[in-house]
């Protein structure tokens, strides 16, 4: 990346589960995006069911799953990112999956889709 004849480095979009530090950035993204009163902290309760990508520490998406083990199932109950960041190509620094094209959100919701899987396997 170049800015004024200076060159920086580009840092690569990384994959977290859901932290308690990324709730309050989240629930405030949530409510100026989508509407007021959005309070993802329940999802602490199922990391595993959550992904947050990051940008050094910047928050640019998250996608989470309401997992309903009663019956093998998930739905997905947010996925967002930022619009700054949509059709980022930005490459990940350790991963399954060669992001050259592939989208912030469209893995994301690869990821969570494994998650869903391992679940119905793992419940069998």
């Amino acid at each position: 990346m170049e800015s004024m004849g200076l060159k920086f480095e580009r840092d690569s979009i990384d994959y977290v589960h859901l932290r308690p530090e990324h709730v309050i950035p989240i629930n405030l993204m949530c409510r100026q995006h989508f509407w007021n009163g959005i309070d993802i902290s329940e999802c602490l309760e199922y990391p595993d069911f959550t992904i947050v990508a990051l940008y050094g520490k910047l928050i640019v998406g998250f996608a989470f799953l309401v997992p309903n083990t009663a019956i093998k199932e998930a739905y997905l109950s947010f996925i967002f990112v930022h619009p700054d960041w949509r059709n980022s190509d930005l490459i990940r620094k350790s991963g399954e999956l060669n992001r050259n094209n592939v989208s912030i959100a469209q893995y994301m919701i690869y990821y969570l889709i494994k998650v869903c899987i391992i679940l119905r396997i793992n419940s069998n």
